[in-house]
């Protein structure tokens, strides 16, 4: 008897494939990922869930599986299993987004659960969980518990991965954030279009609308697949930073060129850094971007100062509200490479953050008193 196909490449659609790509991508990340249909009944998942709930089987066996109240496999995942179902069913049953609550699984292993609805012309068509490990030093569960029954407050995410020390489990909190809100748009657009390829009396035009439509959800999704894989090279150490001479102050001053005319520039002298020319330009402008993005016009502070030991970037510009993980998730910044091409502000500056990091320094994002602002720290070698 030949194996079963794994649930993500079941259909032929070419969204299919795609997103198998990402969940790959993510357990790369140790992200583990559920898509469920209405029912509850498993759509795709990844080899991430099977290892951090230390199930005992092959990740084709849960297809078509019925979460979270069974199969028993599933249910062993948790430290209380009843409790945790119930809580996880009435956090799907309210239909709207939950960040990272905490549940402790049978392992000793504390996990991040992150919730999105699904949704389309209004209902909701399935459900989102990102889920990822809490580290043992943060192995605290909320004390409204999952047997309570109740909403447990969580930290708001900052939107930007960072290198300090501590700051591991806010970055974590963003990542999943920002994946939820990122896959929850392609993902319900490729169920939706590729049902409707499904029905055989939609017309040789609707056909045509629909597959454009599954390609071009898939293209996205490819994208945040890159963007994963990107973030996972740079954050384990398989990207090298290599021994390459970038002109840091020429990079400043090519991308702020323009921008002087109508904002306050000042970009010093200062050392060459070692690293990825294109990936350090990349972060230049994309955190000019994203406070650009956030301050709707306004004028903008841009502050290059180097000294021995490395180069502190900092653009500021007002803001009418603090700027909230939903306004970054909801807040779109197009890419330096491809303008057409655009992403969430939380997940481009989760990859500022990774490049930041591999390059010896740190991104750190502050917003009160009307004003945003992003710090970007790069080491000289």
């Amino acid at each position: 008897m030949s194996e079963p196909e794994p649930p993500a490449e079941r259909s032929g659609h070419p969204g299919h494939a795609r997103l198998s790509c990402l969940l790959d991508a993510l357990s790369a990340l140790e992200t583990a990922v559920l898509i469920l249909k209405a029912d509850h009944r498993l759509v795709a998942t990844n080899r991430a869930f099977i290892t951090l709930a230390g199930l005992g089987v092959r990740q084709e066996q849960l297809a078509g599986a019925h979460l979270p109240s069974g199969p028993a496999t599933f249910s062993q995942a948790y430290a209380e299993p009843a409790a945790t179902s119930a809580r996880l069913r009435s956090i799907a049953g309210q239909g709207r987004h939950v960040t990272a609550e905490r549940h402790a699984l049978a392992s000793g292993t504390v996990a991040a659960h992150t919730y999105a609805p699904i949704t389309a012309g209004g209902d909701t068509v399935g459900h989102l969980w990102i889920i990822k490990a809490v580290p043992p030093a943060d192995h605290r569960i909320e004390e409204t518990s999952a047997a309570a029954g109740t909403e447990t407050a969580t930290p708001a995410a900052t939107g930007a991965a960072t290198a300090r020390p501590g700051r591991a489990g806010g970055a974590r909190t963003a990542l999943a954030s920002a994946l939820a809100h990122e896959v929850r748009t392609p993902a319900t657009s490729i169920a939706a279009f590729a049902s409707m390829l499904d029905d055989t009396d939609l017309d040789a035009g609707g056909r045509r609308r629909a597959a454009d439509a599954v390609r071009r959800n898939a293209e996205r999704i490819l994208l945040l697949a890159a963007d994963l894989v990107l973030i996972s090279d740079l954050e384990t150490g398989t990207w090298q930073r290599g021994d390459q001479v970038v002109d840091l102050a020429g990079i400043l001053r090519n991308v702020t060129g323009r921008l002087a005319e109508r904002h306050d520039v000042a970009v010093s002298d200062g050392p060459a850094i070692t690293g990825d020319a294109r990936l350090v330009r990349r972060a230049v402008a994309t955190v000019i971007s994203t406070v650009a993005a956030a301050t709707d016009q306004g004028t903008l502070s841009i502050r290059a100062d180097a000294d021995p030991t490395g180069w502190s970037v900092t653009v500021a510009g007002p803001v009418n509200q603090p700027m909230t993980t939903e306004l970054l998730l909801a807040l779109r910044v197009p890419d330096p490479g491809d303008p057409e091409t655009s992403r969430t502000a939380a997940l481009a500056m989760l990859l500022v953050g990774a490049i930041a990091g591999s390059h010896g320094g740190w991104v750190d994002t502050t917003s009160h008193a009307g004003e945003y602002r992003i710090t970007m720290r790069l080491a000289v070698s």
